[in-house]
């Protein structure tokens, strides 16, 4: 018997193509993989509304026990910053309505989804780090002694402790990165064959 001829035998028994069962299987990873970006994503993404908020109101009450208006331009940094990622999450939720329902058409979204992460990963340690270092640089041109060096110690510290935070945070990113583009690469072969 050919293998044709196998197959035929095989399909006619279980009325299904071999083939449909691991895409049954496949487009059911690749959801997961879907849902589990947009909830990385979605958590992050509220994570840095609340603390950007919660600083601006910190801002808000320091600006009141040292009349400062350092505070109050850093508070404002950090409302903007806060509406920066809002905004920016009601675009990502349009687009996430946009598959078709397809394997490669979820996979895709899930790729954007990761590299959306990814992006703003890089950048999220740097939306914190500047408004906080300005202000404890404006702070330090009006003060001298001991506070001045303990302002720079902290800014060294928070700066070093932030890049750690952003390549552990980034790392596993790039990971679901490899995984969800070499899932691509091997759904794209299959439909060419």
């Amino acid at each position: 018997m050919e293998f044709e001829d196998l197959k035929m035998v095989w399909d006619t028994q279980n009325n299904e193509q071999v083939f449909a069962i691991n895409e049954k299987v496949l487009h059911q990873r690749v959801i997961r993989k879907n849902i589990a970006a947009k909830k990385t994503a979605d958590s992050n993404e509220k994570g840095m509304m609340v603390i950007s908020l919660f600083l601006a109101l910190f801002m808000v009450v320091i600006y009141y026990t040292g009349h400062s208006l350092v505070y109050i331009l850093q508070s404002i940094i950090f409302l903007a910053v806060a509406t920066y990622i809002f905004m920016d999450r009601r675009k990502r939720l349009q687009n996430d309505g946009l598959s078709a329902g397809s394997i490669l058409d979820d996979l895709n979204q899930a790729i954007r989804t990761n590299n959306y992460e990814i992006r703003r990963q890089k950048s999220m340690a740097w939306w914190f780090f500047i408004p906080v270092s300005a202000a404890m640089l404006l702070n330090l041109l009006r003060t001298t002694g001991i506070y001045s060096w303990a302002v720079v110690i902290l800014m060294i510290a928070a700066s070093t402790l932030g890049l750690i935070v952003q390549h552990r945070a980034i790392r596993p990113l790039m990971t679901k990165k490899d995984d969800l583009d070499a899932l691509r690469k091997i759904l794209i072969e299959s439909e060419n064959n």
